[in-house]
């Protein structure tokens, strides 16, 4: 009967820390950067605060300081459905997209 209280406490305790864990949060400064949902994203391999991410609107964005700030890179459209987003390793300004 002591195992089967012990049980039902330790229970309790998972159910209540599960519906009420928000507050034990660590990291209580997080907030969405990016101007829309993420599809599909590249990093720059040889400078890791340089990403590009297309947007779920078909958008290319590009980051320089690893997501905090996003800017619109200017194609729309014609990167809707990308899946993958390369950076190329030596000339780091070409950015091919394969469907």
């Amino acid at each position: 009967m002591k195992r089967l209280s012990q049980l039902l406490c330790i229970a309790s305790i998972f159910v209540w820390v599960f519906f009420h864990g928000e507050g034990y949060s660590q990291n209580q400064g997080w907030s969405k950067q990016f101007p829309s949902a993420t599809k599909t994203i590249g990093i720059n391999p040889l400078n890791s605060n340089s990403i590009c991410a297309e947007g779920d609107s078909g958008r290319l964005y590009i980051s320089y300081n690893r997501g905090g700030t996003w800017s619109f890179a200017g194609a729309t459209g014609i990167v809707y459905g990308i899946r993958q987003i390369l950076i190329h390793p030596s000339d780091t300004t070409e950015v091919p997209g394969t469907r």
